[in-house]
């Protein structure tokens, strides 16, 4: 189902501004890694493959295609051609080829009508194939076209359902692929939150304080602010409380995060997420729980996405993360982040503690065909890479090394009902 150009008269042409295109480059430290040429070649054409024969959602719409996902945290690791290929035949065989048409075509005259309606994916994947197309193949440009349009609404959609619309435009720009890229704006779109689950009125309130100095005063790291929700025994009971209905528990720990050098922030939310991961089992029984790995890789995003942004949109960007991860970590019941967890750690001989252990497990073991697997390795290792304190970058060694040897599974353990975390593949 195509969509004419003569459709197009809601945002015409893109206007000549200079926040439409990204401000900087992603530098190449932040893939964690880099794959060859001719796995390159291979990874593009699969992706190509993806974008045209699967749709983004599938099982009733509840999943999403994580296809990219894999296959390119797979490459950055350095996966050869063979393995990506036997990557991407065991993940295509749970999905759903596109077989649906939306109940009606997707124009520029009422795009921004179909919100939070899944159905209309097909619709969406067309409409914005045409948008490249029309922009003759400046997918970049179109990708910021939307984003930005209407006060950013759909920059700040983009940790709708566990941050999958977020990971998978992070994925776009790093494999420098418009077929991701289209894919990513339907998921935005498609998955957008209803609004009595939205979190703008955080973000309203959030803008009116950020300047106000003595809120400055209270500024604090993120691992220190989880502490403090941990704490909390307002938040004790609040599983079947709509989100929007806990806004004066949530807001003293969402001003309470420092925003003055976003790329310093950005860091040390990752470094909470990473322990949010990695430091939150009970002793002697190492289990993950799936929403808390969508917090770091969530995460990762960001650190990819940051360098393309001017500061207004940096600023929303880090906000919006910091709501989705306060929301998660309060929906898996707060649990205690102990990093001795992982410094006294030891399930791995000192000689297998390194990057080239890791990854071999990573992309030869017998989880090497899970997507989550394989993106909170290729973040431990990104922050490890990029990250000058030496204790630090142990740390995120060794959570790796116990990531990739303990992690046969994830929790999926709360009902999402209340602060609605979907917790979907």
């Amino acid at each position: 189902m195509g969509n004419s150009s003569s459709s197009r008269t809601m945002l015409g042409p893109t206007p000549a501004l200079p926040y439409l295109l990204p401000e900087g480059v992603i530098p190449k430290s932040l893939h964690g890694g880099h794959g060859s040429p001719d796995s390159n070649k291979k990874l593009q054409q699969l992706l190509r493959a993806n974008e045209a024969t699967y749709s983004v959602l599938y099982h009733e719409r509840k999943f999403h295609n994580h296809i990219p996902h894999i296959l390119g945290s797979a490459f950055f690791l350095g996966a050869s051609s063979e393995q990506l290929v036997e990557i991407y035949e065991e993940n295509s065989k749970r999905l759903e080829i596109w077989q649906e048409d939306s109940p009606a075509e997707v124009t520029g005259d009422d795009w921004r009508d179909f919100y939070g309606l899944r159905e209309y994916q097909r619709g969406y994947r067309d409409y914005f194939t045409d948008e490249v197309v029309f922009a003759s193949f400046d997918w970049k440009r179109v990708v910021f076209k939307y984003l930005l349009v209407d006060e950013a609404k759909l920059l700040k959609g983009l940790t709708a359902d566990l941050a999958h619309p977020l990971i998978h435009l992070a994925y776009a720009f790093e494999l420098g692929s418009a077929e991701v890229a289209i894919e990513a704006l339907t998921l935005d779109v498609v998955c957008y939150p209803p609004k009595e689950d939205y979190e703008e009125e955080y973000m309203k309130i959030y803008v009116k304080l950020q300047n106000n100095p003595s809120i400055a005063a209270l500024a604090e790291d993120p691992i220190t602010i989880l502490g403090q929700v941990r704490d909390n025994t307002e938040l004790d009971n609040v599983s079947d409380t709509p989100f929007r209905d806990l806004k004066e528990l949530i807001l003293p720990f969402l001003i309470r995060l420092d925003l003055s050098n976003p790329n310093d922030t950005i860091y040390q939310i990752s470094y909470a997420t990473s322990l949010l991961v990695t430091a939150t089992h009970n002793k002697g029984d190492y289990q993950v729980d799936f929403a808390l790995v969508h917090t770091l890789t969530a995460s990762h995003a960001v650190l990819i996405l940051l360098p393309l942004l001017p500061m207004q949109y940096k600023i929303s960007l880090l906000v919006n993360l910091w709501i989705f991860i306060l929301r998660t970590y309060i929906q898996v019941g707060r649990p205690l982040i102990n990093p001795n967890l992982i410094w006294e750690y030891g399930g791995v001989q000192h000689e297998q503690m390194t990057w080239d252990h890791i990854v071999d497990l990573a992309l030869t073991g017998p989880m090497m065909f899970d997507p989550h697997y394989l993106k909170v390795i290729r973040a431990l290792k990104a922050l490890y890479e990029n990250t000058p304190d030496d204790s630090v970058r142990e740390l995120y060694l060794r959570e790796a090394a116990m990531f990739a040897t303990e992690t046969k599974g994830y929790l999926k353990d709360f009902s999402g009902k209340g602060l609605n975390v979907r917790h979907n593949h």
